[in-house]
């Protein structure tokens, strides 16, 4: 029988934090050189857009901004109370506009909803530290649910783009999948059969079992007032609907004069390949990934160029999440009635 020393896990390599930033920001600007080197992206368009269409420019930032960012704001502001925490609104919207920096500008493993989820496990006692922690991954679970209904209704509404291109067809299906797999996951959660194995003594007896009783505890909060759930799923949809009315004003800004339904065709598969954390925001790969979908659409050119203005418009409300950042200060028992 062998064991292990107690330092060999310490002497194991590991990459240092600012090495994964630099590495992730390398890889996009290689994918943005890539591009503009091979003639898929031309930032000369990108710059004409803000010059002759600045008004366009300025409805995608608004659209962004109060559409996106605040109703995301809201979404969790609203399963934070419904899990019983007080926390007040302008405290959320702060450490709101903060993972919104970290997510956007320092990419790596330390993200947006790791400095949130820090924070509000400060600010918390004991027995409600698990319940805030609960209510970032809910709302990554109800705001990745609201994409999903969304790329169903374009999926069925948009049958005529996506039934004579395989490529596309592949992408339908796989949404049609995901979207069965995440409602019967949804179903089971609510349904009586769920509470004999999230209350199960034998999961709370394992390594670990503390902190999955917490959870679970947490979860059964939620599962307790499932209509409660519905308000931040519409929010969640709205969020979407704003970065479907960001990618229609950018690419008309570009002269790219396109239905409102293909947008919301492509948006879902896009924000998903932004949200790969690989470089800051999906720059780079987004655009690649944006040039793809676009041409199996049949536009011949302008969807890289579509993502760049996108990526500028969600890099540049990002720098006003700096400020909370270097100004917010923990404050025990800031989430007590």
């Amino acid at each position: 029988m062998t064991t292990e020393s107690p330092g060999r896990g310490r002497n194991r390599f590991r990459i240092p934090p600012f090495v994964q930033h630099l590495l992730k920001f390398a890889v996009g600007g290689g994918a943005i050189w890539a591009l503009i080197h091979f003639g898929a992206l031309d930032p000369a368009l990108v710059g004409q857009a803000f010059l002759k269409h600045p008004l366009l420019c300025l409805g995608a930032f608004l659209s962004y901004l109060f559409l996106v960012v605040a109703a995301a704001w809201m979404r969790w502001f609203l399963l934070l109370r419904q899990a019983g925490l007080r926390v007040g609104a302008g405290r959320v919207f702060s450490l709101q506009m903060i993972g919104i920096f970290f997510n956007s500008l320092i990419p790596g493993g330390t993200g947006g909803d790791l400095i949130k989820g820090y924070y509000l496990y400060k600010e918390h006692e004991d027995k409600d530290q698990s319940l805030a922690l609960t209510s970032i991954a809910m709302d990554r679970f109800v705001g990745l649910y609201g994409l999903l209904c969304v790329a169903m209704a374009m999926t069925v509404i948009n049958y005529d783009l996506w039934k004579d291109s395989p490529a596309m067809r592949i992408n339908s299906i796989f949404y049609a999948c995901v979207f069965l797999a995440f409602t019967s996951l949804i179903a089971f959660f609510f349904s009586p059969w769920s509470s004999r194995y999230l209350e199960h003594p034998r999961l709370h007896k394992a390594p670990g079992g503390r902190f999955l009783k917490s959870l679970s505890d947490s979860l059964m909060v939620y599962r307790a007032r499932p209509w409660g759930l519905l308000p931040p799923l519409a929010l969640g949809i709205i969020v979407d609907c704003g970065l479907i009315l960001l990618y229609s004003f950018s690419a008309n800004s570009l002269g790219l004069t396109l239905p409102l339904r293909v947008h919301g065709f492509v948006v879902p598969t896009l924000t998903m390949i932004n949200g790969i954390p690989i470089s800051p925001s999906g720059l780079g790969t987004g655009e690649a990934a944006g040039e793809w979908m676009y041409r199996n659409l049949g536009v011949a050119e302008g969807g890289s160029e579509v993502l760049a203005l996108v990526h500028i418009c969600i890099l540049v409300t990002s720098l006003f999440g700096a400020p909370f950042y270097f100004l917010y200060r923990i404050k025990p028992g800031a989430g007590k009635p």
